[in-house]
């Protein structure tokens, strides 16, 4: 579970507290082309931060709006949910596709970028960040680019996103029930014996066709 539509974000009423994209200080931009169609292409979910070995990880929540608090062992013990958007950016500067992991607030910016450039992956966007490094205020702004310098691009140029969630090595683990259940009992993502899962509806999963390993690439790619 845990993929949402852009559109159904706001039925979470939650505060917003491949190699990623950052901008570390205040002025800090990078030009990048944002790899979606429109905004609801962009990959939006409902998450848990949970510890593993010293880390911390993201984990999808097993719910959807309006789905009973036991449907996920880690609601029910009262992790906390958040609403993360994880847009994929072809940086211009190196070549590399980026994870930009932001809160729901982003998604204006690129609504009105798209009204102006669509689709949104077609025209270079400049990525401009305001507030000093650790300002919990820390906005960002997403502008057209003027310079003929950048310019429009295909899917072919720019390539292969990166798979967000996967049951391992992505920066959201998709684990089953059992699983999350194990991890409240002893910390770890073993199964518990004896568990037994609510019943829930079923959900069909279509396999995304799967591009081949990258050297550079860390975490697996899809195309789009």
């Amino acid at each position: 579970m845990g993929r949402i539509n852009v559109s159904e974000i706001d039925d979470y009423q939650i505060s917003n507290s491949g190699e990623f994209f950052q901008l570390k200080d205040d002025g800090d931009s990078k030009i990048v082309h944002i790899l979606a169609e429109t905004p609801d292409d962009i990959d939006a979910f409902v998450i848990h931060k949970v510890t593993i070995d010293g880390k911390q990880r993201n984990v999808c929540c097993l719910r959807k709006a309006g789905d009973p608090i036991d449907y996920c062992p880690l609601c029910a013990a009262g992790v906390k949910q958040d609403v993360r958007l994880f847009l994929q950016l072809y940086d211009t500067e190196d070549g590399k596709v980026k994870v930009w992991d932001r809160g729901k607030s982003i998604i204006k910016d690129v609504e009105t970028f798209f009204r102006r450039n669509n689709p949104l992956y077609k025209a270079p966007a400049e990525i401009i960040r305001k507030g000093a490094k650790g300002d919990q205020k820390t906005s960002y702004t997403i502008y057209p680019v003027a310079d003929k310098n950048y310019q429009e691009a295909t899917k072919d140029i720019l390539g292969y996103k990166v798979e967000v969630c996967a049951p391992d090595k992505a920066i959201i683990l998709d684990k089953t029930y059992e699983e999350l259940e194990s991890y409240l009992k002893s910390g770890n993502f073993g199964a518990v014996s004896g568990s037994v899962q609510p019943t829930q509806p079923q959900v069909s999963r279509v396999a995304t066709p799967q591009a081949p390993a990258s050297q550079k690439q860390q975490f697996t790619r899809r195309t789009w």
